[in-house]
């Protein structure tokens, strides 16, 4: 940019904003991660295979600056890994933080789909989920499912065509809140899939923990019309 003075110009030059970046330092799971995850019968063996990490720090680098979080017994960290263009990219959840502190982002794209990686090369179905917490909370019934970025991320149609040759066809299972409802009959118009939400929870991951295996298997079920079997990988 540049200021005009009389019939003078001042080149003023500007120190470019850097793009915000993320660096992760892992810790073996702990006991608390064990406790917290088991809420929704989620073991440690899953967060692996779906490269969710305990975080011991997490440096956050801004234009302003590096914050550092620490793990706390209180506060656990957890890093979401993914992969885009052979390089790294994070998301950080701390579910025990206030809500405006839950979630960093850095790095990732929309092109992120959570549980795209761990997803079988086909079946019947497929559950577009919210989170990737659902997305495991999913795969203990033997069901496959992915997550965007968030309820009102753009769900591409080359993303779609491609999964639609993999599964025959795609459901949606958003939050039982206004966002959800509002963002999972968006794309039921756009692309004419069948949608369903919970009565007892707002999400999946929230329905195990309240109501138990059992019943959120028997739930699926009704919803599905299907009979499930129990993803024996993670007993």
């Amino acid at each position: 940019p540049s200021i005009i003075v009389a019939n003078d110009v001042i080149n003023i030059p500007v120190k470019p904003r850097i793009k915000s970046s993320i660096e992760v330092v892992s810790q073996n799971y702990t006991s608390v991660d064990a406790n917290y995850w088991s809420k929704y019968h989620i073991p440690l063996q899953m967060l692996e295979d779906y490269d969710v990490f305990s975080a011991k720090f997490v440096y956050l680098h801004t234009f302003k600056g590096t914050t550092v979080f620490e793990y706390r017994k209180s506060n656990p960290i957890y890093a979401y890994r993914f992969t885009s263009y052979n390089k790294y990219s994070y998301k950080i959840y701390l579910p025990l933080a206030e809500k405006k502190y839950k979630w960093l982002f850095s790095g990732g794209s929309q092109e992120d789909i959570e549980g795209y990686d761990n997803l079988d090369m086909s079946g019947e179905y497929l559950i577009l989920t919210k989170s990737l917490k659902d997305c495991m909370a999913y795969r203990l019934f033997g069901i496959n499912a992915i997550s965007l970025q968030g309820e009102g991320n753009k769900f591409a149609p080359e993303l779609v065509q491609k999964l639609l040759k993999r599964f025959d066809k795609i459901i949606i299972n958003y939050d039982n809140d206004e966002q959800g409802i509002k963002s999972a009959a968006s794309l039921s118009r756009l692309y004419n899939f069948s949608s369903f939400v919970f009565e007892d929870a707002e999400d999946l991951s929230d329905l195990i923990a309240a109501k138990g295996l059992k019943f959120t298997k028997k739930t699926l079920e009704n919803k599905l019309g299907v009979k499930l079997k129990m993803n024996k990988k993670y007993e």
